[in-house]
């Protein structure tokens, strides 16, 4: 009896680490997950779209929430230099916070994120989406003291 139950336990053991191996061997680093995007219908997701585009490289998805001309202003290389740039000077988001809707008239929709959280500068953050009347990023502003002091020791 002691013997079956031991051979038992030493199977459910076995199976447990059998499984615990194999989750660890197919587990996908986090720079080749899929990101997963909202649900396109508020401004607000879209925002957070792009930004999720942004910091993983997917200039297919940036471009699909652009309008042309920015896509055309802001292209693949000029992207990649934008993420690096923020992820110098930033570093990782931890919150984007709630998005404020200033008024700039009936053809454009803005929204303006003040208080960000980043790793590097958790406040003092600007991040601006105008969107044009088909909901289509039509520019984007990043601000903050420390950005602008990169992009002053750039030049």
């Amino acid at each position: 009896m002691k013997t079956k139950i031991i051979i038992g336990l030493s199977i459910i053991i076995a199976i447990f680490f059998i499984g615990f191996a194999y989750e660890e061997k197919t587990k996908i680093p986090f720079q080749e997950q899929n990101i997963i995007y909202e649900n396109e219908e508020t401004n607000e997701a879209r925002a957070r779209n792009f930004l999720k585009a942004l910091q993983s490289n997917d200039y297919n998805k940036i471009s699909s929430l652009s309008t042309e001309q920015l896509t055309s202003e802001l292209t693949e290389e000029k992207s990649q230099e934008l993420k690096e740039l923020l992820d110098q000077t930033w570093g990782e988001m931890s919150d984007l916070g709630e998005p404020e809707y200033p008024d700039f008239g009936e053809d454009k929709i803005v929204l303006d994120y003040r208080n960000s959280q980043f790793e590097k500068e958790p406040g003092n953050i600007l991040i601006r989406f105008i969107f044009n009347e088909e909901n289509k990023l039509a520019q984007i502003y990043f601000d903050s003291p420390k950005l602008k002091e990169a992009v002053n020791n750039i030049d």
